[in-house]
């Protein structure tokens, strides 16, 4: 939601978004000021690693357990002293030191550990970073710098090297030949090509004939990363500030695959657990659907039109005059009863929460936040006053624990009427008249104080941190749901990210892919955007493309700004609505591939979209893809983005692919043109969309289910499975769908490997003790007519489609082995 601007803090030191790209972008044409390490002055072994040091600080290099390795530069005329490390990014557990072998080789010290070999020359102090083939992953130019507290680390890398990461630009994929500043900002309607925006990530990707590296910079401050080689290399980080005193902090860490890289960055700084399931259905959110009587009958009319939903959303407007934790007394005079009810019909509710907090002596939640001494003060101690939607407003210091805590259990008042979730919102954190509040704010942190500079990017995420701990405090039994708009490195083990307040156009269409597919190679599996945009009227063939692009994204909810048209998927007329309803009806249908690629994530730190190029870090032309992804392991999936389309080219990755729906056969490592006629033409088919492109690769097995109005709404005791002639290996997760069963051995996880050699044969195997599906609907595509067709050695009976060349048949889901001759 947008923040106006109608007034400003009372302090000064106040950061806007340009001057943001204002202060960073001069700081690094002033390299000449910096101050480097210079020659070395010697160095001592550890097993964990090397300290080296020098003429102005010192490098301490050390192995990181199943990372990679941790390089911490401190600058001073002494031989500086590296302190026990804080760091949101990587959590409250300390990553675990691994072992190193250190060598000599003339002036080069080497430091072997986790698959790379740090290469420190001495005369200057300067690291290359390889793997242990001797590909340069990094390699420093002018190397780290300070000056005016400021930190500068250069590198050269080799010539080619792609870049991919940094969260939710709004921009393409690939990074680049741009400049990116780190400070969330609350920006309204912003536009392609806008930075900064509401979450920063420092953590990219690096890909270079066909190995892929990843590199966290651990630093909250504010931060550039400069991909446009205007220095003259080809990437440059700045920071304002050093953290823990003037540190600069970075992870190196190897694949050489993405699945590799990703699955040691989300080893360091988390993953997102499994969430509710029904969070993965379809969401439905303006601003704002009020009185209750309104928000009663919305779920009534999904009901009656048969489209799926399982979540409403509820807005500001819910609360009493903008006090969190609170309904308003005449719109909605029994919250509780409502709540009974749109459980009744099958929905979940979530509710906006808010960092400010009015200032009202009359209002419990604000006087215990006062005698708590929980909120963030002034330089001499007063609580800060922001302006926000209550007006004059204190915002909590989540820097405390003993103030998460007592954050996450005003969550009880929500949770006893029946909320299932929160979204938090604002919390860059946002203030009126300068997009954020001074830089000079205190925070009091647990032995680590600092300044509103060092908490701004770390806000958000800490926010989210004190709901998810309290929702599961107050209710252990379930999953909770927390959706953010601002975060940090980190934020994944928290909350959900939707990509803010973004703009009813065809361009915004476009950018909501790269913005998702940047998050989940950033560790943020778990995202979304508004569909049809938050700021504008989209027109009905903008609405019904951006439901089928969000068919299969992570996170699926329409959200519309005050003011503007009712956007319901039956807004623009029957024929929109049924091909709406297609779209939505597909979502559910392909909810086991949808549930089974987050149960991925879980285990391997995968995200649940991903690029096309995932498998294929050599395909140059798929490097330069963003507006196709794949969900799970094996679904291409390529949205209509542009207005007017009826067709569009559809890149395909080395392989064999399927055309879902129509099982046309295509060879991969080329672009082909294939029809996706106007939404309208879909007359609410609910196996696949024509006018959604999606493809198949070869050799997989593709779960799904009989389409149902919300998840739980009945046990389903058939799934359908499609199979793809080829070989590979594929994945099918259940358990109940919430709480944490599944944590004592209650899921069922089974693997599919097919083969086409020289028969068509699937073996299925499978750990848990969740009972599941009893049975498999079996689809085999692009199959001659069988001779024989057995489970576990006895045929089974089969129909054979000859102008589909399909082969079905039913078998129980604990079989083992499956033939077809």
């Amino acid at each position: 939601m947008l923040g106006v601007a109608i007034g400003g803090p009372a302090l000064t030191g106040q950061t806007t978004a340009t001057s943001v790209a204002q202060q960073s972008s001069g700081l690094l044409a002033q390299q000449a000021a910096y101050t480097f390490l210079g020659d070395s002055r010697g160095y001592d072994r550890a097993p964990t690693g090397i300290m080296l040091r020098a003429e102005h600080g010192a490098v301490l290099v050390e192995a990181i357990a199943g990372i990679g390795v941790r390089i911490r530069v401190r600058f001073s005329d002494g031989v500086p002293v590296f302190p026990a490390t804080h760091s949101l990014a990587t959590g409250d557990t300390a990553p675990r030191l691994g072992s190193a072998v250190v060598r000599q080789a003339g002036d080069t010290i080497l430091v072997y550990a986790e698959g790379l070999v740090v290469r420190a020359a001495q005369h200057p102090v300067r690291l290359t970073v390889t793997d242990t083939a001797g590909h340069v992953l990094i390699a420093e130019s002018s190397g780290a710098g300070v000056w005016q507290g400021r930190l500068a680390h250069v590198l050269s890398d080799p010539p080619g090297t792609r870049y991919y990461g940094l969260g939710e630009q709004p921009m393409p994929l690939l990074r680049n030949g741009s400049v990116f500043p780190l400070w969330n900002t609350d920006r309204f309607g912003y536009r392609p090509g806008d930075m900064p925006i509401y979450s920063s990530i420092p953590f990219y990707l690096g890909v270079r004939d066909g190995i892929a590296h990843g590199i966290l910079y651990d630093n909250p401050f504010r931060a550039e990363f400069d991909y446009s080689a205007r220095m003259r290399s080809s990437v440059s980080y700045m920071a304002e500030a050093g953290i823990d005193g003037g540190e600069l902090r970075y992870y190196v860490i190897p694949g050489p695959s993405l699945d590799s890289a990703l699955a040691r960055y989300t080893r360091l700084t988390g993953r997102t657990a499994l969430p509710p399931r029904w969070s993965l259905g379809y969401h439905q959110s303006r601003y704002s659907y009020y009185p209750d009587t309104m928000v009663e009958n919305l779920s009534r009319e999904f009901r009656r039109r048969d489209i799926p939903a399982d979540v409403i959303h509820l807005d500001i407007h819910y609360m009493n005059g903008y006090r969190d934790f609170t309904f308003d007394p005449e719109r909605f005079p029994q919250p509780k009863r409502l709540m009974d009810t749109l459980a009744a019909h099958g929905f979940k509710v979530v509710t906006i929460v808010d960092p400010g907090l009015k200032v009202d002596s009359a209002w419990s939640v604000y006087r215990d936040g006062l005698t708590r001494g929980a909120y963030v003060t002034t330089p001499d101690g007063a609580p800060y006053i922001a302006i926000v939607w209550p007006g004059r407003s204190v915002l909590p210091d989540f820097s405390r624990a003993s103030v998460r805590d007592w954050w996450g259990a005003q969550h009880q008042a929500l949770v006893d009427v029946g909320v299932r979730g929160v979204w938090n919102d604002m919390n860059e954190p946002a203030s009126f008249g300068g997009q954020t509040i001074s830089d000079v704010v205190q925070f009091q942190g647990d032995g680590h104080s600092g300044t509103h500079l060092e908490y701004h990017n770390q806000y958000g995420t800490l926010m989210a941190r004190a709901a998810f701990e309290g929702f599961h405090r107050l209710r252990p039994d379930r999953r909770p749901f927390i959706i953010t708009r601002a975060g940090y490195a980190g934020v994944q083990r928290y909350a959900t990210i939707w990509t803010g307040d973004n703009n009813s156009t065809w361009d915004h269409l476009r950018i909501s892919l790269p913005m998702i597919l940047g998050l989940g190679l950033s560790g943020i599996p778990f995202a979304g955007s508004d569909i049809g945009g938050f700021n504008g009227a989209p027109s009905a063939e903008l609405y019904s493309r951006w439901l089928q692009a969000a068919a299969l994204v992570p996170f699926m909810r329409t959200h519309a700004m005050i003011g503007t048209p009712r956007r319901e998927p039956w807004s623009y007329g029957p024929e929109h609505e049924r091909a709406n309803r297609a779209a939505i009806r597909l979502r559910y249908r392909m909810m086991p591939a949808l549930y089974t690629a987050y149960f991925q994530h879980t285990q391997q730190g995968s995200p649940v979209v991903k690029p096309i190029f995932w498998n294929t870090l050599t395909d140059s032309v798929g490097l330069g893809t963003d507006d196709e992804f794949i969900l799970g392991d094996h679904l291409l999936v390529a949205p209509v983005v542009d207005s007017g389309a009826r067709s569009r080219a559809v890149y395909l990755p080395a392989g064999r692919w399927y055309r879902m729906g129509s099982g046309e056969a295509y060879a991969g490592g080329q672009r082909v043109t294939v029809q996706a006629p106007d939404a309208l033409n879909d007359g609410g088919d609910t196996t696949s969309l024509r006018g959604l492109p999606i493809f198949v690769r070869a050799g997989a097995v593709i779960p799904s289910q009989a389409v149902v109005s919300y998840e739980g709404q009945r046990r389903l005791d058939t799934l359908s499975l499609d199979i793809y002639p080829g070989s590979a290996k594929s994945e099918l997760y259940e358990d109940a769908g919430d709480g944490y069963a599944y944590q004592r051995g209650e899921y069922r996880r089974t693997t599919f490997t097919t083969s086409a050699t020289p028969v068509l044969s699937m073996t299925l195997a499978q750990t848990g003790s969740y009972a599941g599906a009893s049975s498999f609907n079996v689809t085999v595509h692009d199959l001659s007519r069988p001779r024989r067709t057995s489970v576990d050695g006895r045929a089974v009976q089969t129909e054979y489609d000859a102008p589909r060349r399909e082969l079905h048949f039913v078998i129980p889901s604990r079989a083992r082995q499956l033939q077809i001759e």
